[in-house]
């Protein structure tokens, strides 16, 4: 189950520059004669510009206080493709925008859990089902609003049990009237929202995200070089190391993965989880053990 981080993880360093006073070596004179060959000076105070904080998502320094004070959005978006229309969910719109993405095994194939936070998109989508595995990822992230479209009995018992840990902006809440249909989209793969108006909708309800990764130096002195990792959990699907724009490149079935319109998927970094699956409350249904 690969995780990816949209920004690079970055340490703030506060540097504190201490000025010295410095005395002089010489023959002592009268200590009630002050020496007025050499008038006195004072050094100019130094200071150091303190960075603004990281993003707590992203752990890149961010000087907008929006960030810090508002809740992360959680929307399922579709990845499936097929050779019909009805099959085909690709490309997505504001995937690559999102400060993480949790890509999940579903039935067969996967689907995206996109965390906006630090920017948010001016679209998204295609907005699906939710499944159980997106309880475990949501609990990790303060009180966020969580969009999502459809999901069986069994999910939804689901996430009732952790319902005061999330603010329920899903198509089918009280909100729903904020989605819209692409109709140049084939259904099920063409239910889209503004992420603002989801936001709006909410007020002031939600809580921030904590940071979920412990963020370190851009460099390390034990990693081993890497062209890249293929993933057969699902699609198939290849991140390659891109030299020229030091990202990963996505690739699935083959073919580079874009976002409309014709953005490459290509995060800064990528994190591969070996996690069990067990089955969930819903039949047939793969349920991803993340916590533990």
């Amino acid at each position: 189950m690969p995780l990816s981080l949209r920004r690079l993880g970055a340490l703030v360093v506060v540097a504190v520059v201490v000025a010295a006073a410095c005395g002089g070596g010489g023959n002592k004179t009268d200590d009630a004669t002050p020496d007025t060959t050499s008038p006195a000076t004072t050094a100019a105070p130094t200071t150091t510009a303190v960075p603004p904080p990281p993003a707590p998502l992203t752990g890149v320094p961010t000087a907008d206080p929006a960030v810090f004070a508002r809740p992360a959005l959680v929307v399922k978006i579709d990845n499936a493709e097929g050779p019909r229309c009805d099959m085909q969910a690709r490309p997505q719109v504001g995937v690559e925008q999102a400060d993480l993405v949790y890509e999940i095994l579903v039935e067969g194939i996967t689907r995206f859990a996109a965390v906006f936070h630090s920017k948010l998109p001016e679209t998204v989508g295609p907005v699906r089902s939710a499944r159980s595995s997106d309880v475990d990822v949501i609990a990790g992230l303060g009180k966020p609003l969580f969009a999502w479209s459809g999901n069986n009995g069994n999910v939804a018992d689901d996430l009732a049990a952790i319902s005061g840990g999330y603010v329920n902006v899903g198509h089918g809440s009280k909100f729903g009237d904020r989605f819209y249909r692409d109709d140049k989209r084939c259904a099920p793969h063409n239910l889209f929202v503004h992420p603002a108006d989801l936001f709006e909708a909410a007020g002031a309800d939600g809580k921030p995200p904590k940071p979920v990764f412990a963020y370190g130096p851009t460099a390390s002195t034990t990693a081993t070089p890497s062209l890249g990792v293929h993933l057969t959990t699902g699609q198939n699907v290849d991140y390659l190391w891109n030299a020229a724009t030091a990202t990963w490149d996505r690739y699935q079935g083959g073919t580079l993965h874009t976002a409309a319109p014709d953005v490459p998927i290509s995060p800064k970094n990528v994190v591969v989880l070996e996690v069990t699956y067990k089955d969930s409350s819903t039949p047939g249904s793969p349920q991803a053990v993340t916590i533990g």
